[in-house]
């Protein structure tokens, strides 16, 4: 599917109407938008990579509201697509994911074939390592609220959570 039909068919989405975005998402359509999209994210992420980047690191902000049955379905496919694609072209190249709230997907998201999974702040680190085993990195894990604190309670927090 080319990209000028993935835009023709988000065109026709009322907006104000969610069961409308819900039946494109849950259609073929939506499918071909996202794996369009991943190869789009792909190129994208290569070209920083030969442009000099050291590592990349993938968000999927919402991925930690979904159940973890329809990440695997609607989030997971596409990201290993992303990761393959990168892997293939550019190997040396560390990969982290990150998944706000991202407590019950740690051990699908090991499953993407990423070299670093990026804990949010409401995954204990040791757990976190329990959970995802030692053959993969771990990152993160500071409370955002922290950046409004005094320097001293960020550094104390950070000094906490270093292992």
């Amino acid at each position: 599917m080319s990209i000028d039909r993935v835009v023709a068919s988000l065109k026709v989405l009322n907006p104000h109407e969610a069961f409308s975005f819900n039946k494109f998402v849950a259609s073929d359509s939506g499918a071909n938008c996202y794996r369009v999209l991943g190869e789009g994210n792909s190129d994208y992420v290569v070209f920083q990579v030969e442009s000099g980047a050291h590592c990349i690191q993938i968000f999927d902000s919402w991925g930690g509201q979904l159940p973890p049955g329809m990440w695997e379905r609607w989030s997971k496919p596409y990201i290993k697509e992303i990761v393959d694609l990168v892997k293939k072209r550019c190997p040396e190249t560390p990969i982290v994911l990150y998944i706000n709230g991202n407590g019950c997907l740690l051990e699908c998201m090991k499953d993407t074939g990423v070299d670093v999974i990026g804990l949010d702040w409401t995954v204990d680190m040791v757990d976190g390592r329990r959970r995802l085993g030692s053959g993969i990195g771990m990152q993160g894990n500071v409370d955002p609220a922290y950046l409004f604190s005094p320097l001293p309670a960020l550094t104390e927090e950070i000094q906490r959570l270093a292992i």
